[in-house]
């Protein structure tokens, strides 16, 4: 045996040596991983049976067992259903909370979209989607970004050689779609750089007329029980974000010494972005004033009477 050999064979020793070690401790810090996972389910276990014990409605306590799950489990978006018997209803969320509570706010307007029962708790007949790594899988929805309102488009069109599932569910149940489907944009109609006027575009819908048809009535159906949605324009403006529809005095609300930015890469010891300020909407919607919403709900109210 000569010595090179011998010491391939030695470093090739030490090697599967150093791995097995490494296998060992990765096996004991995931048993610690484990233990700490068991006690933090514990604690929330435990506040759960806290919160069932408290004095307070079940409305109320239905929306605090969703913030400890949001809280506790770093979830970003909860969404709590019942079924009461007759249909499924949202009792808690925070997915896209400004929007829900500019229907709380504006509840006697709008019946055909949220219901305040007895109770004081509120029944939406709305619920936005909840973008998943599932519906990543199946279907190619990303979690982020406008791209995926095409591909809903696609599976109801058959365009860029996508199944057409609304033909499918059809066959297959027999029975029409109940509930339209709707696709909620900024309204950045007149810049080609921004999603809603590329969506227009690629959608392969007379790209005039289908402005022409937003910029008058906000509301657009594509095919089917689908349709596009933006809001209105605040006065002055050409284009806008959903946000702008709140008044200066809530866009300019300072939270813990910062202030409100709509950038995702702002420095967060200066500034709070859109999670935090739909947060901030939803502790005080009672006070905030949504009139400027109005025109959007009455859009998606059209389109539940129409559709129904």
């Amino acid at each position: 045996m000569t010595l090179p050999l011998a010491i391939i064979i030695v470093l090739v020793i030490v090697i599967v040596a150093l791995a097995l070690w490494n296998l060992n401790i990765y096996k004991k810090i995931q048993s610690f991983s484990n233990i700490n996972e068991k006690i933090s389910n514990l604690n929330v276990l435990q506040d759960f049976i806290d919160t069932i014990g408290k004095d307070m409605s079940v409305s109320n306590k239905i929306q605090v067992i969703n913030d400890i799950i949001t809280e506790k489990f770093s979830i970003k978006y909860s969404t709590i259903v019942i079924f009461n018997g007759a249909e499924y209803v949202i009792k808690a969320s925070n997915v896209d909370a400004k929007h829900y509570d500019a229907l709380k706010n504006l509840h006697n307007d709008f019946p055909e979209l949220v219901k305040k029962n007895s109770d004081s708790s509120y029944e939406f007949k709305v619920s936005f989607l909840k973008r998943s790594k599932r519906l990543t899988y199946f279907l190619g929805l990303t979690q982020d970004g406008a791209d995926s309102m095409l591909k809903i488009v696609d599976f109801y069109t058959g365009y860029n050689k996508k199944p057409k599932y609304i033909e499918y569910f059809k066959n297959v149940s027999k029975k029409e779609p109940k509930k339209p489907v709707i696709l909620l944009f900024d309204n950045e109609l007149t810049d080609k750089t921004k999603p809603l006027s590329k969506f227009i575009k690629n959608i392969r819908l007379d790209k005039e007329n289908a402005s022409d048809v937003l910029t008058n009535q906000l509301k657009l159906n594509i095919s089917e029980n689908l349709f596009v949605v933006t809001h209105n324009l605040p006065t002055g403006k050409e284009i806008a974000e959903i946000e702008d529809l709140y008044n200066e005095t809530v866009l300019s609300q300072v939270i813990d010494g910062k202030t409100f930015s709509r950038d995702k890469d702002c420095d967060k010891s200066k500034f709070y972005g859109k999670w935090d300020f739909a947060k901030y909407i939803s502790n005080n919607y009672e006070t905030i004033d949504f009139c400027n919403f109005k025109p959007l709900l009455q859009a998606l109210t059209e389109i539940v009477k129409c559709y129904r």
